[in-house]
């Protein structure tokens, strides 16, 4: 089964048609990992202020396209030229994919007002936080595709469970509860910012002439 696992990894074909490589033959070619857990700024009205922060690790030697959000959208690269591309170890805010584990249901919530595709390089990663009440619903995924596929003709979803985080993580979350009931609203809803501002604004009817 890993050998087959790898093989599918290695067969993941490239811009120049040349497959993409593994960086770490042990992994698996993008995986999410779990990264630490404690307090932070809620976005949403239906956030904790627990927070558990994730790694998504980019294995191979080809770029990959992220829908995320940074604070610096153009810097210079190694070649000082403009580029789009996200450095090593850079947090991100992203919109996750959640499974509801007691109806099955899936929603998704947004990681943020603005969001783009970013360019995540050949054998970096990315940090982003998800708040704690959203991941001990069950199980979570963010998407990814590959740059060479410019017409975005496959979506690729990378998934964690509660099983996979450190078991005093587990053991902490069980003690993280929803944020009151005035302020709390269905996750698989856009919410409200914290600030008022409508997460997702809704086009309005054009007037009557």
């Amino acid at each position: 089964m890993r050998a087959a696992h790898a093989l599918l990894a290695l067969l993941v074909m490239g811009a120049s048609g040349s497959p993409c490589e593994l960086v770490n033959p042990r992994r698996a070619a993008q995986y999410l990992e779990y990264e630490r857990h404690g307090e932070g700024q809620p976005d949403y009205g239906n956030e904790s202020k627990e927070r558990v922060w994730f790694r998504l690790q980019n294995n191979t030697n080809c770029r990959i396209r992220i829908p995320a959000a940074a604070p610096v959208s153009i810097r210079k690269g190694a070649d000082g030229r403009p580029t789009g591309d996200l450095p090593e170890g850079q947090e991100v805010t992203m919109e996750v994919w959640i499974t509801d584990a007691q109806t099955s249901r899936m929603f998704v919530h947004p990681g943020g007002d603005v969001r783009s595709e970013r360019t995540l390089p050949a054998a970096q990663s990315v940090t982003f936080s998800v708040a704690a009440n959203l991941v001990k619903r069950g199980p979570m995924a963010v998407t990814f595709d590959y740059q060479w596929d410019q017409g975005g003709t496959v979506e690729h979803r990378l998934r964690i469970e509660t099983k996979d985080l450190p078991e005093d993580v587990v053991a902490w979350l069980k003690g993280v509860e929803d944020p009151p009931e005035q302020a709390y609203l269905s996750p698989s809803h856009a919410g409200r910012r914290l600030n008022g501002a409508p997460a997702q604004p809704k086009s309005q009817p054009s007037p009557k002439p």
